[in-house]
């Protein structure tokens, strides 16, 4: 209720056009994840925010790759090395945060 309003209000404030972001053939212009007090939010585009309930979250090119290999029981830098192996966009150096519930 705080982060998004705010978020979009800078993002207009400094020209992003939310009007621009349903334009499929530019793709998808931004992606990404907000951790907070040990939990991810999944933000996109036109700030929409989604939740997983298992927590598998993955983003950018070698996401989808990543994410199979989570359900696969893979860590995170087996999923990580996973999606590099298959998507020319994704490479080492991999670098891996832990937040934990304050």
């Amino acid at each position: 209720t705080k982060v998004m309003p705010s978020l979009r209000e800078v993002l207009s404030k400094n020209g992003y056009n939310f009007d621009e972001a349903h334009d499929k053939k530019e793709g998808e212009r931004f992606h990404f994840l907000i951790a907070c007090n040990g939990e991810l939010f999944d933000v996109d585009q036109e700030l929409s925010v989604t939740r997983d309930a298992r927590g598998y979250y993955a983003i950018g090119s070698g996401g989808p790759y990543a994410l199979g290999a989570l359900h696969m029981k893979a860590t995170p830098i087996e999923a990580l090395q996973v999606a590099a192996d298959i998507s020319a966009f994704t490479a080492k150096p991999f670098y891996v945060a832990e937040q934990f519930k304050g």
